[in-house]
């Protein structure tokens, strides 16, 4: 009798755990989101809201439906080589992005310019900043290039924008 009752534990056990698992994968959904940058500003310094919604700045000079990785100037050439290998690595890995590295001199002057309007950091400097712009050309990440963590962090979190666009439509 006391083999049945351990089997029966030892049974239960291990068949518990898996059938959440399958309970969850089949019945739940995991809900991410990601951050807005540089909400637009009026002249008295408040931020603009419409209905209920903040107004974000957008990044005029990109032409495109996709998601894209912006890439800003950096002064040290062995480093822009490498950043640049990372985002040719991105870009195969997830065709969904555009990868613009042809406006360097505009995404500079367009993050010191909202980095300006919002007051955030007087020393910030753009090398080898990247810049994720969802479809709507809203910035919704900005990254250190020249870091491997903050790499992946964009590799992630262009995975999770690409989520959000798969469950919205």
């Amino acid at each position: 009798m006391k083999n049945y009752i351990k089997a029966g534990l030892l049974t239960f056990t291990l068949v518990a755990p898996a059938l959440v698992v399958v309970f969850l994968h089949l019945f739940a959904q995991n809900h991410y989101s990601l951050p807005y940058f540089f909400p637009v500003k009026d002249s008295a310094g408040k931020v603009q809201v419409i209905g209920a919604d903040t107004v974000y700045s957008k990044v005029i000079f990109i032409q495109t439906d996709q998601i894209a990785v912006l890439n800003t100037p950096e002064s040290d050439s062995t480093m822009a080589v490498k950043i640049s290998q990372e985002l040719q690595r991105i870009g195969k890995e997830l065709p969904e992005i555009v990868t613009l590295t042809e406006s360097k001199k505009l995404t500079a002057e367009f993050l010191v310019e909202q980095i300006a309007k919002i007051k955030l950091s007087k020393t910030f400097k753009p090398n080898g900043k990247l810049i994720l712009v969802d479809k709507s050309r809203h910035v919704r990440g900005i990254y250190d290039g020249t870091n491997p963590e903050e790499i992946e962090r964009l590799r992630a979190e262009i995975k999770v924008l690409i989520d959000i666009y798969k469950k919205s439509s």
